[in-house]
């Protein structure tokens, strides 16, 4: 009896207690701006059932029309997840392009851009300026399909990884395909833009020479035979590719007029023929100098990547530029090369769309490579199931490696945002509290007197520039078309296996002596994913193995 009449007290109390927090929180006046401090917890942010509406696995698995080739797909083939929102795992979908903002050592790369990586399925292409994307996730990788590394300056790495990484090192042949004019001017566009000749001034006329004079000279080594060496000896000097307008000349196969057009480049004014020389240097006689960046690009002959066939077993490969700026515009064209062909695969397909899709995961893209496809990447790859990820310390930092009207563009196609905390730049941080939006609260506007005072309705930002700025590490911002701005939760690649039930992957013992390098190690391939040669795979049986299953 004792404990029933405390009971029937308390309620009334407790009701009164949590009836005058929600009016002194309505009114603003929980401490002493009326902000919780935790900005995920402040209305007019998105709230558990906002997170589930507009991010959640299940509204997710109604967008059917993006794996026309599945009965059910689940939420894994037809999105990405980002992490968790008020306790709901949060996803993207394929088609949704995502730039991830934040400043140096704010963990974006391991907590974001190698875990998408890690749970993506299908064929994957990273970025990274280090080998540590690489070593963390080619474990994970290696199950659904083959794994390559691209790295001009080598990988150096240890463990298992370091030994899968090591047996993985791929070849890239820059001209293999230039026989196609639309293929040598796709290379020579992205040779040109990292030219290293700025974004302003005059930069934009001599790329355009360069480019003149480069798609002709990729077009003619291709259709002689001669390769990377003959591209080299070209590019010394504007006399030496004489010799590349005699082979257009001499060859039925050559696209017409491009004999002509090269001719001209090379016999105009002295001071205009040095100045668009020095761009074409820049970009590729420069660095063909380097002998280890030569190699990477020179495979023997049959040896070559096949992209299309890569993509369709669901391959991983990774483009680690290591600091090597000389390396840069190869980057640049082997990355533009899988989204030109993937499109192509896309057009091919049911619906338009390739499927189980292609992730470009570009982490610090703007200390890689001028992709000058990227915009047009970020807003119609996803529409063929081409998703685009990039990461950026500063939206000044994109400006000044694209330009400000290409760094503009692609933020703009940016379908998806996400800032992490401790950005520092003002212009930043107002604008990320403007697209937070406004909420309406209730503030004390006078005194009538008597201890009486008088209340009004008035507009607030919902954040401030502090609140956004001191988000917790392991936190960010995400922004989406009309959903409520939401504090997401980022998880490791460890806590994702952890929440899926799955363990972190080891790979069976190889021995100390590696052979030959090839595309992907034998022993961690499913048998019938063995190489025919490097870098060709053969097609994909019917049958797919139970690892490819489990990344599906």
């Amino acid at each position: 009896m004792f404990w029933l009449c405390w009971v029937v007290l308390l309620v009334p109390v407790v009701a009164g207690a949590v009836w005058v927090w929600r009016q002194a929180s309505a009114r603003g006046l929980l401490g002493r701006s009326g902000r919780s401090g935790d900005l995920r917890h402040e209305r007019g942010m998105a709230t558990r059932a906002q997170a589930a509406q507009f991010f959640g696995a299940r509204q997710l698995e109604k967008m059917i029309w993006l794996r026309p080739d599945l009965a059910r797909p689940s939420c894994w083939d037809l999105g990405y997840r980002v992490g968790r929102c008020r306790g709901v795992d949060a996803f993207l979908p394929k088609e949704d392009s995502l730039v991830v903002e934040g400043p140096s050592r704010s963990s974006k790369s391991r907590l974001l851009m190698e875990a998408v990586l890690s749970e993506f399925t299908g064929a994957v292409v990273g970025t990274s300026v280090r080998a540590e994307m690489a070593a963390r996730t080619v474990l994970h990788r290696q199950a659904p399909g083959p794994v390559a590394v691209f790295a001009p300056g080598g990988v150096s790495t240890t463990g298992e990884a370091g030994r899968v990484l090591e047996r993985a090192q791929l070849r890239w042949s820059l001209t293999r395909g230039c026989e196609d004019s639309k293929v040598a001017l796709r290379r020579a566009r992205a040779l040109s833009a990292n030219a290293g000749k700025g974004t302003g001034g005059s930069a934009a006329f001599w790329e355009s020479h360069a480019r003149q004079v480069l798609a002709p000279l990729l077009h003619a080594a291709a259709l002689s035979g001669e390769g990377v060496e003959g591209l080299r000896r070209w590019t010394q000097s504007p006399g030496r590719a004489k010799d590349a307008v005699a082979v257009l000349n001499a060859s039925s196969e050559a696209e017409r007029g491009w004999a002509d057009a090269l001719d001209g480049e090379l016999s105009g004014d002295k001071r205009t023929v040095d100045n668009v020389w020095a761009t074409v240097s820049s970009c590729v006689g420069e660095p063909l100098m380097d002998p280890e960046v030569r190699e990477m690009v020179s495979p023997a002959p049959g040896m070559e990547l096949d992209i299309e066939s890569f993509i369709r077993q669901r391959g991983t490969l990774y483009v680690v530029s290591d600091d090597n700026d000389a390396a840069s515009p190869f980057l640049a064209a082997l990355v533009e090369d899988f989204y030109a062909v993937a499109a192509e695969l896309a057009n091919r397909s049911e619906g338009n769309r390739l499927c189980p899709g292609l992730l470009l995961c570009l982490d610090e893209i703007a200390n890689i490579a001028v992709l000058p496809s990227l915009s047009k990447m970020m807003s119609a790859g996803g529409g063929s199931n081409i998703t685009v990820i990039i990461s950026i310390q500063a939206r000044a930092q994109l400006a000044n490696r694209f330009g400000r009207d290409a760094a503009q563009a692609i933020w703009a196609a940016a379908t998806a945002r996400m800032l992490m905390g401790g950005s520092m730049d003002g212009e930043s941080l107002r604008d990320v509290v403007a697209s937070i939006g406004e909420r309406t609260v209730e503030r004390r506007t006078g005194s009538t007197g008597l201890g009486q005072s008088s209340w009004g309705e008035v507009r607030e930002n919902v954040a401030t520039a502090g609140q956004v700025r001191s988000l917790a590490k392991g936190s960010a911002l995400l922004f989406k078309s009309n959903a409520p701005a939401a504090v997401i939760d980022l998880l490791d690649i460890d806590t994702r296996l952890k929440r899926r039930g799955h363990r972190y992957p080891s790979a069976p013992s190889v021995s100390a002596t590696s052979p030959a390098p090839a595309v992907a190690a034998e022993q961690y391939r499913p048998p019938e994913l063995e190489p025919t040669g490097y870098g060709q795979w053969p097609a994909r049986s019917d049958q797919e193995t139970s690892a490819a299953r489990q990344h599906r």
